[in-house]
């Protein structure tokens, strides 16, 4: 009898230790596609290999090898070769990335862009994925020697990609496909290869002229600036700044104005844009523009919100000296009776801009003086017990 408990316990105890441990769930992408030059003409472009955990469990990674099918005519005639790229290639040590990256094809005539598996280091040697940070695997590099790759594209919001017709090849249908190998508890190297999480980008490597890392917004008073960096360009004529109210049945855009793009760079850019608005919600986008007049949207989070002023203030107006319009604005801090009245040199009333109640808000309007001979000429705001004269010249 106590033989029998004894060899219970060791037969649960090995089974404890020995239950199969939860096969990592991870995302395999091909990510971060970037041409060389203008996109018009690349025959250079740099893509990522990248994985992640996708159960919010980490997991040790411990190799693998990558196929990829592809279009051979992305070529447009000319011969491809395929490299890992510098100078940050990967987030792993030397030993767990694949190696000798080359073009091959099956039995079939279907070409791949491979990677052959890296030796295995051995149960806590790997590298730690999460499902965070995605890691990167490895940076490459496919060139044709052709003066360009075959591309498609649209002139609709100016997108193009090289016709690559990038897939991951996995098992079934071929035999030779792309395997990830992880650690799991007290055990060697497993398979743990998941065909249904790995994906491309597009179904080419997807390029556009202009790359946003950033759009912001900040508010003072009511002057928004509007602040975005690009990471690279090519062929950008400019951006487009265009404006709507906060109205979801009806969002109808306008043009506030226009920021000149840098060409062609491979440098981050900073762009800037300021405007003075009256109290309300708004929405923006920048409409980037091609030189040869392709264009694509890129939109501001969230909506810019222009609250109510704290006193009331007449501002001086702009442009001064003008010939014949200016801009004059000014706040109201409460709903009050207002006049805003425009007066000559000798004091003579010329026109009236304003004369009722008005709600608590900023706001910004426009005297056209075409009728007026030039001079010197004052402008009154009275609201309530406020009131301040300011001068302005009209010249012609």
């Amino acid at each position: 009898m106590k033989t029998r408990f004894i060899l219970l316990i060791f037969i649960l105890c090995y089974q404890t230790f020995n239950l199969p441990a939860q096969i990592p769930l991870y995302e395999l992408k091909l990510d971060n596609f970037v041409p060389n030059g203008d996109y018009f003409t690349a025959n250079e472009v740099t893509f990522d290999i990248t994985i992640r955990s996708r159960n919010g469990t980490d997991f040790e990674y411990a190799g693998g090898q990558f196929l990829i099918n592809f279009n051979l005519g992305v070529a447009n005639g000319g011969t491809l070769s395929f490299s890992i790229a510098g100078p940050d290639p990967s987030d792993l040590p030397v030993n767990l990335r694949p190696e000798n990256p080359h073009v091959t094809r099956d039995s079939n005539g279907i070409h791949q862009l491979a990677l052959d598996m890296n030796a295995f280091p051995g149960a806590g040697n790997g590298y730690i994925i999460n499902g965070i940070t995605p890691a990167k695997i490895i940076k490459l590099k496919l060139s044709t020697t052709a003066p360009t790759f075959s591309m498609e594209g649209a002139a609709i919001g100016g997108w193009w990609y090289i016709d690559l017709d990038a897939e991951w090849r996995n098992n079934p249908p071929f035999t030779d496909h792309t395997k990830v190998f992880a650690y799991i508890i007290r055990t060697a190297e497993v398979n743990i290869t998941n065909p249904g999480w790995h994906w491309v980008q597009s179904d080419g490597l997807l390029v556009n002229p202009v790359e946003l890392t950033s759009f912001t917004h900040t508010v003072n008073k009511n002057n928004v600036t509007l602040d975005w960096i690009t990471s690279g360009e090519s062929d950008n004529s400019g951006f487009e700044i265009e404006r709507s109210a906060d109205n979801a049945n009806n969002i109808e855009w306008i043009k506030s104005g226009f920021v000149t793009g840098f060409g062609t760079t491979n440098e981050s850019v900073r762009y800037s844009f300021t405007e003075k608005l009256n109290t309300g919600n708004y929405f923006y986008r920048l409409k980037q523009i091609d030189f040869n007049g392709n264009f694509e949207y890129f939109y501001l989070s969230g909506n810019v919100n222009i609250g109510l002023p704290n006193k009331t203030e007449l501002l001086q107006n702009y442009p001064n000296p003008f010939n014949p319009s200016t801009k004059i604005s000014f706040a109201i801090a409460n709903s009050s009776k207002v006049s805003l009245n425009i007066y000559d040199i000798s004091g003579k009333e010329v026109t009236t801009l304003i004369d009722g109640i008005q709600n608590a808000g900023y706001y910004e309007l426009i005297f056209n003086a075409v009728n007026l001979p030039a001079g010197i000429y004052f402008y009154r705001l009275i609201s309530n017990d406020f009131s301040i004269t300011k001068r302005m010249i009209l010249i012609k």
